[in-house]
């Protein structure tokens, strides 16, 4: 098989994928969604996910000549907050440091959230959204 680019019906024009590519977000997919990730994740220790935003706006191409593509928009990532809310447990970074230094243990499916930038829309946006769905993070 060679290598080749091939234009994917949800991309934008001039966006390409190469084809390595998107097998692997395809690979992605179906073990995300068959369920193999969350019974291999029963064979290991307990840990945390720690998820790093940057920027989360209504319109993120709005702000992608400035800030490239690191933005959220507010409707994936409320999407994604909720999904946190629903299937996982949102712990803050000090449980995650405690649980490091041995004083306590996580849940399972711990998740931590940090925002990195200090963006005006991380305290405008985003934390509303926290607040709502019950998500403690760290700014």
């Amino acid at each position: 098989m060679t290598l080749e680019a091939r234009r994917l019906p949800h991309a934008e024009p001039m966006k390409m994928l190469v084809w390595p590519d998107a097998m692997k977000n395809v690979t992605k997919t179906i073990l995300l969604h068959s369920g193999l990730v969350n019974v291999m994740g029963r064979f290991r220790g307990r840990s945390a996910a720690i998820l790093m935003y940057h920027s989360v706006m209504e319109n993120p191409r709005s702000a992608e000549l400035f800030l490239g593509e690191i933005g959220h928009s507010l409707r994936v990532f409320r999407s994604q907050m909720e999904l946190l809310a629903d299937k996982y447990h949102p712990v803050s970074l000090e449980q995650i440091q405690n649980f490091v230094l041995g004083n306590t243990e996580l849940p399972p499916r711990s998740v931590a959230v940090t925002f990195d930038d200090g963006y005006q829309d991380n305290y405008e946006v985003a934390a509303p959204i926290l607040k709502q769905v019950g998500v403690p993070a760290t700014f």
